[in-house]
């Protein structure tokens, strides 16, 4: 995986203490043969170019989750589209 691109994902779903939601960590599991030796770990942001699209009218997803760990390769761009509506936006194709 060269880069990753998220629509609204709640991959910083944490519970009151910090740790992943277990229902994000259910949709992991789900997806792939296994986990990662930490859950917890699915917070941070993977090791490549990451772009996260993310709004604040998200009626599905906290937006607060969705928003990555800034880093030089990591970054969040906040749009005004509901989370149903992002795949298909053309202010989200253009970013």
């Amino acid at each position: 995986v060269s880069s990753v691109v998220t629509f609204g994902a709640p991959f910083g779903l944490t519970d009151q203490i910090g740790r992943v939601n277990e229902q994000v960590a259910a949709v992991y599991r789900m997806a792939h043969d296994g986990a990662p030796d930490s859950i917890d770990a699915l917070t941070a942001a993977p090791p490549v170019p990451t772009l996260s699209i993310y709004s604040r009218s998200d009626a599905m997803v906290p937006w607060r989750a969705s928003i990555s760990t800034q880093n030089a390769q990591s970054y969040n761009i906040e749009l005004r589209h509901g989370h149903i509506a992002m795949p298909f936006n053309r202010e989200v194709a253009a970013v």
